[in-house]
């Protein structure tokens, strides 16, 4: 069956990686821009491919096997509770870095009445949205009208246009928004969510487990250079995320402590993420959906 990303069928190429990305390129998906701009995955003997595309759409694709893997953990997460045959094997975020830009609107309790964007309807940072309004008292069913628009680059377009009220942004535009006027509400800080890092069909991970080894070292050196190496990482992103050095160095200095250090968390962490997604009674298929297992053998290497 086609689907509408019209990219070509399942079948794996021997060392390709087509990884979809959600554009605009931030530093949710820096592990995956490092790795490519510094030769990891040449290194590895990977055909490293970025796909960028909205966030429902990438993780369609890579259930149907028409990328590897997608940098999306939370809807992944929620299709492997329904059955579908999603692995998350690496995590990058240990915090959101993201946040909620409003053309006018000063509190969650002023967007009353008003128009807002969101990636996909059932999203975390949708979700997110929904609890912070509702701890406002607006009721997001009946008291905004939500425009559900993919991709973070299209809610930021929609959003300097006047088409919304107020929406979901990720760096830079967060800095661009605050700029223009834009308040920025507090969304995120100290949530403990799933955000960003490497999910794959369990199928590929079964079918190839050299190259989901290789592919995952590559990406871990990628998230330890971010960590480590201040100057190597900060011309990589001004290049990647089509900015100046000066507002790379104040992006990566602001998140630097949001990624994970070593493409894991603890148990700690992962309750608390869990319990986030489905309250206290987590399904055994969302506890199942993880296998860091390769990841953490390259802790000590």
């Amino acid at each position: 069956m086609a689907l509408t990303t019209g990219l070509a069928g399942g079948a794996y190429a021997a060392d390709q990686m087509r990884v979809h990305v959600s554009p605009p390129l931030s530093i949710e998906s820096a592990p995956y821009w490092l790795a490519d701009e510094l030769g990891y995955y040449k290194e590895e003997g990977i055909d490293y491919k970025s796909m960028p595309m909205a966030t429902s759409v990438g993780v369609t694709a890579t259930v149907a096997g028409e990328v590897e893997a997608t940098q999306i953990l939370g809807l992944s997460l929620r299709g492997a509770v329904q059955g579908i045959d999603m692995k998350i094997v690496m995590v990058f975020n240990r915090s959101p870095t993201f946040s909620f830009a409003a053309r006018q609107a000063g509190t969650w309790a002023e967007l009353k009445g008003k128009k807002i964007g969101a990636t996909a309807i059932t999203t975390s940072s949708t979700v997110m949205m929904r609890q912070k309004l509702q701890a406002a008292g607006v009721d997001p069913a009946k008291d905004v009208t939500f425009f559900y628009l993919g991709a973070p680059s299209s809610i930021y377009e929609a959003l300097n246009a006047g088409t919304i009220d107020g929406g979901y942004v990720v760096v830079p535009n967060e800095f661009e928004a605050e700029k223009r006027g834009m308040k920025l509400l507090p969304y995120a800080e100290g949530v403990r969510i799933l955000v960003g890092g490497v999910a794959v069909r369990g199928k590929f991970a079964a079918e190839n487990p050299e190259l989901l080894k290789r592919f995952l070292r590559a990406t871990y050196r990628g998230l330890r250079t971010f960590h480590t190496d201040r100057a190597k990482t900060i011309p990589v992103m001004a290049k990647v995320m089509k900015i100046d050095v000066g507002l790379a160095e104040k992006v990566y200095d602001r998140w630097r402590g949001a990624l994970s250090e070593d493409g894991h968390e603890d148990e700690a962490f992962m309750e608390a993420a869990l319990n986030y997604e489905f309250g206290a009674t987590v399904p055994q298929k969302a506890r199942e959906a993880f296998d860091f297992s390769i990841v953490k053998s390259f802790k000590d290497k």
